[in-house]
């Protein structure tokens, strides 16, 4: 009897493989930050600051509008930069911004409610309108 050779299976192609393990990858690193972050932003200073930190502002710029002393926005962000929350461009002149784009709904409801926004806000591109008095 002639044994029939078992046909094996070809491997996925590099490109391929690659492309899983970076979403794979993706998915649970998103997880962990998101984790993370629940538990730095501890307070209501510092998810305002982490709503702002959409890479069009410095850390200035966040602490004039947040009114948050700049010193304690620094903090914060060094603290996020740390654990990998946050990334600055030095050849964008420091502005943060979240590796993960992630801001809770709350967070966003405390920012508009203790900061006061323009009509167009510079947090996530929200119409925030104001009440008028």
């Amino acid at each position: 009897m002639a044994r029939k050779k078992k046909a094996k299976a070809k491997p996925p192609k590099t490109e391929e493989s690659l492309s899983q393990i970076s979403k794979y990858s993706k998915l649970v690193a998103g997880s962990v930050v998101i984790e993370l972050a629940k538990k730095i932003a501890s307070t209501d200073d510092r998810k305002i600051i982490w709503v702002f930190c959409e890479g069009k502002l410095t850390r200035e710029q966040i602490a004039t509008k947040t009114k948050i002393p700049k010193r304690t926005v620094s903090y914060f962000i060094d603290e996020c930069m740390n654990f990998g929350l946050l990334e600055e461009e030095s050849g964008k002149g420091g502005h943060p911004k979240r590796v993960i784009d992630y801001v809770p709904e709350e967070w966003k409801r405390i920012t508009r409610e203790k900061v006061k926004l323009p009509q167009q806000s510079e947090v996530s591109g929200e119409n925030v309108q104001q009440e008028k008095q």
